[in-house]
């Protein structure tokens, strides 16, 4: 047993120190050390401390306290703190210029740390502030770099920063405040994943941190027959793109298994044995492993732990979740009660996507109208903040011309089929959007059904343009329309569009007057009116002559206006037009 240096880096507050680093040049190789708190050296098996902190599995940190997983004294005595002699596992690897493995050793030792770093006090030294370890710490930063760079190679989707935010082991989103972070985590992946690939190499029983993709029998037909492909062809790159939204929750496993999140064929809890119980059995195999000696738990024995810890992890995050989301249903309803616009302008796009679906899950939108056309004009609107005001919120003779507005402003935009393919998850449980098409070449007509409850609802008219995604946009923009208008139909009711006219060589006078009297917005011009004069809003009556036939009156101060069109709308077009001209 040697004793062995390095220093320490964590939270600034942070007491219960797991682990520490040291790192040294040799050629164009890397010598990493990774020193883990020997927690099994002072714990014994069986022991009454040992019993209570498998029922806990695992610290608590709470907005308001944390709850440690063995006494705060136990903690202290075990925590890798400056100057003080204290037992270790060390993981010893000598990685190449790229990140490879190229050698491995266990041991364990007595270490004397010679600093605790913050994650701030690194991130300025990485920077250029002065201290005798700063080599050290750039060369740690290249090293996990190279880690990084090498999982990303092989498939990882956790464990890496995108932008920046910092995704960790457990798909969790961290929002980078420094650059440290990212460096402690990749060596206890790295630390992890070598002790997991050496216990599996041996054939030594363990406890194995598994990540796989969810059941997928309840994904369409075609879905798994394409999944099936992939698989049968070994594209593992394609596959993983196409099951990148059907992770699973990751697990403990007394049988070995992938982490398909990491990137990794074997994967563990062996770094954090202070903070986390799996970590504290999985020391005391390891260290039979090295010695020779029987494993101290049956696999049966390792089952039930694994089985428990998951259940007990998953237990407690999902009560933090609940928490946090009952903590941001109540910061919503305090903006909307309170109605602070300025607030409300400068909520992040996916936070006012909460708050908008909260408001419309209350019919709370009169606070929100002002800020979303903001918004619509500075083209910050999510694709669900649109499928929200569309779709989710009812229509009414109140909003209709604000829904009109956002209806406009995605015309002919791509954005128009993610609003309509959100019905899928966010309607009724079941909706399936699909587009049925016909045509070759220069002539394409296209229909957007959404089934819901096993109807099937659709625009009255086919959509009909040059390029079949030009006809899809067509089409879902026209269901937006008649879902607003109230006038979806069936596939089997749905007819195409009649064929224009040709056009003129010239217009005369009288044409144009009457092109510009067919653009006119008379409903809207009504509801202007009333609004600028005080009056009640304009009343419409409808009669359904047959499928394609429709005759409105409109009803306003003592006039009536009367209009006959091929829908609901048309008709109502020109009953609004023929009352204005009375007026």
């Amino acid at each position: 047993m040697e004793t062995v240096t390095g220093f320490t880096i964590d939270d600034a507050s942070s007491q219960d120190l797991d682990d520490a680093i040291w790192v040294e040049a040799e050629g164009a190789q890397t010598r990493l050390q990774v020193h883990i708190a020997d927690v099994s050296r002072v714990i014994e098996k069986g022991a009454f401390l040992d019993q209570q902190a498998l029922k806990r599995g695992e610290t608590l940190y709470l907005p308001q306290s944390i709850k440690p997983m063995f006494p705060q004294s136990v903690e202290a005595s075990l925590s890798l703190l400056p100057f003080v002699e204290r037992p270790v596992v060390t993981v010893t690897m000598l990685l190449d210029a790229v990140g490879e493995l190229l050698n491995v050793e266990i041991a364990e030792n007595s270490l004397v740390s010679q600093e605790k770093f913050s994650y701030e006090a690194v991130a300025g030294i990485l920077s250029g502030a002065p201290h005798h370890l700063q080599p050290q710490l750039k060369l740690l930063e290249q090293v996990t770099q190279a880690l990084m760079h090498q999982r990303q190679q092989q498939g990882a989707i956790y464990g890496r920063t995108f932008g920046s935010v910092y995704v960790d082991e457990e798909g969790r989103l961290i929002t980078q405040s420094v650059k440290a972070q990212p460096i402690i985590a990749e060596l206890m992946i790295l630390t992890n994943r070598v002790v997991s690939q050496y216990m599996h190499d041996q054939q030594q029983p363990w406890i194995y941190r598994t990540h796989n993709y969810r059941d997928l029998s309840a994904l369409p037909a075609a879905r798994q027959r394409f999944i099936r492909s992939l698989e049968a062809m070994n594209d593992d790159e394609q596959l993983q793109r196409a099951l990148a939204n059907h992770y699973d929750r990751a697990a403990y496993s007394a049988v070995p298994g992938r982490h398909v999140g990491l990137g990794l064929d074997a994967y563990t809890h062996f770094t954090s044995p202070i903070r986390r119980y799996v970590d504290v059995v999985n020391h005391r195999l390891l260290k039979a492993a090295i010695a020779g000696s029987p494993a101290p738990y049956t696999q049966v024995e390792l089952e039930t732990i694994a089985d428990s810890l998951t259940a007990r992890q998953r237990a407690i995050r999902d009560k933090k979740n609940e928490h946090h989301r009952a903590l941001r249903h109540q910061d919503r309803d305090k903006l909307m009660a309170t109605g602070k616009l300025d607030q409300l302008e400068a909520l992040a796009p996916a936070e006012f996507t909460r708050v908008l679906k909260t408001a419309v899950s209350q019919q709370q939108m009169a606070a929100l109208e002002s800020v979303i056309l903001q918004r619509l004009e500075a083209e910050t609107l999510q694709p669900l903040d649109f499928y929200q005001v569309l779709i989710a919120l009812p229509t009414t003779a109140e909003n209709i011309q604000f829904k009109l507005q956002l209806w406009q402003a995605i015309a002919a935009k791509p954005l128009t089929l993610q609003v309509i393919n959100l019905c899928r998850d966010n309607w009724k449980p079941g909706t399936k959007v699909e587009f049925r098409e016909q045509g070759e070449m220069n002539a394409w007509a296209s229909l957007c059904v959404v089934t819901s409850e096993g109807l099937e609802q659709c625009p009255p008219l086919w959509s009909v343009a040059q390029s079949k995604a030009t006809a899809r946009v067509q089409s879902a923009h026209q269901w937006l329309e008649s879902w607003l208008w109230e006038e979806l139909t069936t596939p089997e009711q749905a007819q195409m569009p009649a064929p224009e006219p040709a056009a003129p060589h010239a217009q005369t006078p009288k044409q144009n007057r009457l092109d510009s009297e067919a653009k006119t917005d008379y409903i809207t011009t009504i509801n202007l009116y009333a609004q600028k004069h005080g009056e009640p809003q304009a009343e419409y009556e409808f009669e359904t002559v047959s499928s394609t036939h429709f005759k409105c009156k409109c009803y306003f101060l003592e006039l009536v206006g009367e209009g006959e069109g091929s829908n609901k709308k048309t008709a109502k077009s020109a009953a609004a037009g023929h009352l204005w001209k009375q007026l």
